[in-house]
């Protein structure tokens, strides 16, 4: 049985990456299949959105019914389970309590921890009280935070946990960066490694060798960066460094007559390029919190979409 990350990383990641590899160069049987688990792949990526439109949700549910109605005829009668047909109500699931990300049972049992250490005096008429007096507080306060907080009483405080800074050891990056930065920024300093809304950013294993990409939210959309370093400001503000990168979106390989075509939601942020037109552009700052998602970046020569 697998853990839920292992299927996090296997269903979100792998499935619309190696295997769209893998399926180049099999045959069509095993392409099919493949398909399946691409459409699957498709709609829990949008029911994991952190902001999700009714459009997204019904888009999702198109590819869970295309997906279940050929399931039995792809991998037998066998693979009809009632968990299989469980799959089906995740988009009513979403349009109820939110994105898959953001409920599931071991959040919902941390969330009951963390509502008992409101609770001082254990009497039913005032454990209810207490608990929402001070949940209340506790909304004023990250109110009170959010708008006139300094950045170091916002860490004094865990305000920003979903931007955390790990103590790594700094490879300096090189001169070409630094003087791009010295142009910016007159005080900085170079941050080894953070954690973004859970995903770890380390640019540098070696001095002149990076393999760190992510999309950040701009005005037009997003855009896919190659970070080249993580720096802090004075006014201790986290910052990317890095070039960005001209690719196309994964719509333009899906088939005009295919299911993913009509539902382009699914792999909004995953993009592609030939390799010969691959480029690094100019240098840009831009904030942490810009952060949408990471990049796996995966050398193929050969590549299948449906």
């Amino acid at each position: 049985m697998w853990k839920a990350s292992e299927l996090k990383l296997f269903c979100l990641y792998i499935v619309p990456t190696v295997l769209l590899c893998v399926a180049a160069s099999e045959t069509e049987q095993i392409m099919e299949l493949i398909e399946s688990m691409v459409l699957y792949s498709g709609a829990v990526r949008i029911l994991t959105q952190a902001q999700i439109t009714e459009d997204m949700i019904s888009s999702a549910n198109d590819l869970l019914n295309h997906w279940a109605k050929n399931r039995a005829l792809l991998w037998s009668k066998s693979a009809m389970t009632f968990k299989a047909h469980e799959n089906l109500h995740l988009p009513k699931q979403v349009l109820l309590h939110g994105p898959l990300s953001t409920h599931s049972a071991f959040a919902g049992e941390s969330a009951i921890g963390k509502l008992g250490e409101n609770i001082t005096c254990h009497n039913a008429t005032v454990s209810v009280k207490q608990i929402a007096e001070r949940m209340d507080l506790l909304r004023s306060s990250t109110v009170w935070l959010d708008k006139y907080g300094h950045p170091k009483l916002k860490a004094h405080f865990k305000f920003n946990d979903d931007v955390v800074q790990i103590e790594r050891r700094i490879v300096q990056p090189h001169e070409t960066i630094t003087q791009f930065l010295s142009s910016c920024i007159s005080n900085y300093s170079f941050v080894g490694e953070i954690t973004v809304n859970g995903f770890s950013i380390c640019p540098f294993q070696t001095n002149d060798a990076t393999n760190c990409y992510i999309a950040v939210k701009e005005e037009t959309g997003f855009t896919a960066v190659k970070v080249m370093a993580v720096v802090k400001t004075f006014t201790d503000e986290l910052l990317f460094c890095g070039y960005s990168l001209e690719l196309l979106p994964y719509s333009d390989l899906m088939k005009g007559d295919g299911i993913l075509a009509a539902n382009n939601y699914a792999y909004q942020y995953c993009c592609y390029i030939d390799k010969e037109s691959f480029q690094e552009n100019k240098f840009i700052l831009c904030n942490v919190k810009t952060f949408l998602s990471k990049y796996v970046l995966i050398d193929a020569s050969n590549f299948y979409f449906f």
